[in-house]
């Protein structure tokens, strides 16, 4: 952990907050066909429809990714479940 990353901790704990953070390394691990740019922006966008009633899953940027980037390419036989 980085000490900006451990300054914002304490400055959120001082507030009684929190903060869930994504980031684009998360976005590749579900589409890793995508660019950093891409990832990116699939991170926006997923921060502009943020909804705290439904949440934030790997699943809601999967749909985000697609939405924005269609589909994620197959890459082998029976690689079509993700």
């Amino acid at each position: 952990m980085s000490i900006e990353e451990l300054q914002l901790l304490i400055q959120l704990a001082s507030r009684r907050q929190i903060a869930i953070v994504w980031s684009t390394d998360d976005i590749r691990q579900v589409r890793p066909d995508l660019t950093d740019d891409q990832c990116w922006k699939v991170l926006q966008e997923a921060e502009r429809q943020h909804d705290a009633m439904i949440g934030m899953s790997c699943d809601t940027l999967i749909w985000i990714a697609d939405d924005l980037f269609g589909l994620r390419p197959c890459t082998k036989a029976g690689d079509d479940d993700q």
